[in-house]
């Protein structure tokens, strides 16, 4: 369960990540990327609220459900017109659950202070891919300043998790969760040596998708 807790995150953190591909990219492939991103969102999210106490997992319930009606507009939009509007409203309620979801998960005791610093982060980057999708209905210039104000919400989403991350981690190696002596060095040791791996396909991530940004953000 633990170090199960602490990999979950990391699904949290690439899901939510590839998500906001469908406001930085365009076309059909960033469509498909958001979808495997929400999908792996939510596998992560499932894992995560087993670790968490009762207010913290109602919150992590509603990012699930947000997950769930994000999945649904992505696939919405791939009927002409007529899913338009039903993926409009899809997304207006998924907002407002991931907005609920993550002030809950703030007031979760297992995540602490450190945790609840890296939910602020996502609420700044829930609230800038709202001011996104508003500009992005201004003729001309809205749609550049979308993608900026999208990008730097994407830049923001990965300290937010892996802050949330390092607080389980710390929480996970506090005497009351581990007595034996043997077993908190077992799980240092398992947290650290993993974390590199972690880091680095995070690190892999974040390049691949500025690549995709930069070079074949119009491309499909």
């Amino acid at each position: 369960m633990n170090s199960k807790s602490i990999t979950s995150v990391s699904y949290i953190l690439i899901g939510n990540m590839l998500t906001i591909y469908s406001s930085i990219g365009d076309g059909l492939t960033a469509k498909l990327t958001a979808v495997l991103g929400l999908i792996l969102f939510f596998i992560g999210l499932i894992q995560f609220k087993d670790y968490l106490d009762v207010k913290g997992a109602s919150g992590v319930n509603k990012l699930i459900w947000a997950a769930i009606l994000g999945i649904i507009a992505n696939l919405l939009t791939f009927i002409p017109l007529v899913g338009i509007i039903p993926a409009g409203i899809c997304n207006i309620i998924a907002f407002f659950l991931q907005l609920i979801g993550l002030i809950n998960l703030k007031s979760s005791e297992k995540i602490g202070k450190a945790g609840a610093g890296g939910v602020n982060l996502l609420l700044v980057a829930l609230t800038l891919m709202v001011l996104a999708s508003i500009f992005n209905i201004v003729p001309f210039v809205g749609g550049t300043i979308k993608t900026v104000i999208a990008f730097i919400a994407f830049i923001l989403i990965p300290f937010g998790w892996v802050k949330i991350q390092g607080a389980i981690a710390d929480h996970l190696l506090e005497p009351e969760m581990i007595i034996e002596t043997k077993r908190k060095v077992e799980y240092r040791d398992w947290f650290y040596e993993n974390r590199i791996v972690i880091v680095s396909i995070e690190a892999i991530l974040i390049i691949f998708c500025i690549v995709y940004f930069l070079i074949f953000k119009h491309s499909l």
